[in-house]
Parts: structure tokens; C-alpha cells; sequence
């Protein structure tokens, strides 16, 4: 099934594989206790996930158990620090979540080109 975006058009350039299968794993409920698209309502303080109203983020609920479990079946890695790694390189800004640092803590990955949808992810390049 070819991408669409959140318009309902088809997306006419190539999805970069890492976010098909980022999708993919956001809009996958059996995965939702350690990974999940959320959208807030308001503008969220940067140490409480750092989200901006009506634009969706990708919460990270579980980095151990996303490492574990579900990058391996994704991607050529299962390393947490690579998705990390991948994430970046698209513009998402990791925001913590109370304040809490470490490379397997709780956190939000916000992007100021998202939509609300989880499509929104294929219009990134």
C-alpha cells in the first residue's frame, strides 16, 4: 500500500525505510505499554514530553523494552542509541519526561513538521 499523508494524498516521494517501520510500530496497539503517538491538546513544558498542540509526538514509554523486544524486528539493529541515532537525523528533539535524564529513561520525540496523524511522518525527508 503506497504512503499517504495525513491529507489523504498519495506521498510522491520515496519514504525513507526507517520511517515506514516507525509507523508502523506507533500505530501498532499490541506495542502501545512501550511506544506510542500522542497528541496534546496544549503546548506541553519541555520536562513533561515537550509536545505542541494539535502536533503528534512519538512517546517512548519503555526504551528497554523497545531495545528488548521490537527494534530487532524492525530494523538491521536492535540498539536503543541507533534509533536514537535515526531519530535525530530526521529532526526529532528528544524532550524528557520529569525531568528524568539517561539513555533508557522515559521520553517524547517531537517534530515541528508533524501533523496530528501518524502519517504525517511520511511527508519527512
Amino acid at each position: 500500500q503506497q504512503p499517504r499523508s495525513a491529507r489523504g494524498d498519495a506521498v510522491t516521494h520515496p519514504v525513507p525505510e526507517f520511517l515506514c517501520h516507525l509507523f508502523s510500530i506507533v500505530t501498532d496497539p499490541a506495542l502501545s505499554h512501550l511506544i506510542s503517538w500522542s497528541v496534546p491538546t496544549n503546548n506541553e513544558q519541555d520536562n513533561c514530553g515537550g509536545g505542541m498542540q494539535n502536533v503528534g509526538k512519538v512517546v517512548v514509554h519503555n526504551p528497554q523494552g523497545l531495545q528488548d523486544y521490537v527494534l530487532g524486528k524492525y530494523y538491521r539493529h536492535s540498539r536503543y542509541s541507533s534509533f536514537q541515532r535515526q531519530l535525530n537525523y530526521f529532526g526529532f528533539k528528544k524532550k524528557l519526561h520529569g525531568g528524568k535524564k539517561g539513555k533508557l529513561c522515559p521520553c517524547s520525540y517531537v517534530h515541528e513538521g508533524l501533523g496530528a496523524e501518524p502519517s504525517s511522518l511520511f511527508t519527512l525527508k
